[in-house]
């Protein structure tokens, strides 16, 4: 079953799910409860694994296609309106670290934009704060330490560091020596290569 805004995305998401992990139902719903922009995921029975699901889809789907939230019943009810809202805790956008040096430097470059902590590779740049002003600034000092082509759109195309990053290394990016040799992966950064090296459909 789909419910939502935007059909194609939900039905995509979908596709990933049925079937797997043990999932019998499924029915993915975007705008739902406090975020109109949110997908989530309602699932059963109660006891399929969510950790597992939520890593599969990170492999199998775009970043913007991951659903905030999967939420698992004993079944589901007969009118979608029954469903219960979302905790939306972002089971699927716990922070990713990056696992390129060019992830690397654009997380430096957003960080020192934007400020705060460094952000997971599958943040969105505007949904942190990022404006277009700030994209230009962001846009002009990744191309100075990468001695790449991108320009302003490219931020609008490519919201996260890791999808930026991906465009940038199609274009050639340079990365400095500093950020070539990359310490292996936290246990709080599960899977971060993943999303990057699907072939999404």
């Amino acid at each position: 079953s789909v419910v939502g805004v935007d059909l194609q995305v939900v039905m995509r998401v979908m596709r990933r799910v049925q079937g797997g992990h043990g999932v019998e139902q499924c029915v993915v719903i975007s705008g739902h409860g406090h975020r109109k922009d949110a997908v989530c995921c309602y699932v059963t029975p109660r006891g399929v694994d969510t950790a597992a699901l939520a890593a599969t889809l990170r492999v199998n789907l775009h970043d913007y296609l991951l659903p905030l939230e999967i939420v698992t019943l004993d079944s589901l009810p007969n009118d979608p309106g029954g469903l219960p809202l979302p905790a939306l805790k972002g089971l699927l956008h716990e922070h990713i670290a990056p696992c390129t040096g060019t992830e690397t430097v654009i997380q430096d470059i957003w960080t020192f934009v934007l400020g705060g902590d460094p952000p997971s590779v599958c943040a969105d740049f505007f949904e942190r704060g990022g404006t277009s002003l700030l994209a230009g600034r962001l846009i002009a000092r990744v191309r100075g330490s990468l001695a790449v082509p991108l320009t302003a759109a490219n931020i609008f195309q490519c919201r996260t560091i890791r999808a930026l990053a991906a465009r940038a290394d199609e274009l050639g990016a340079r990365v400095p020596a500093e950020y070539r040799r990359l310490a292996a992966p936290s246990p709080e950064s599960p899977e971060p290569c993943g999303a990057r090296g699907a072939s999404p459909s």
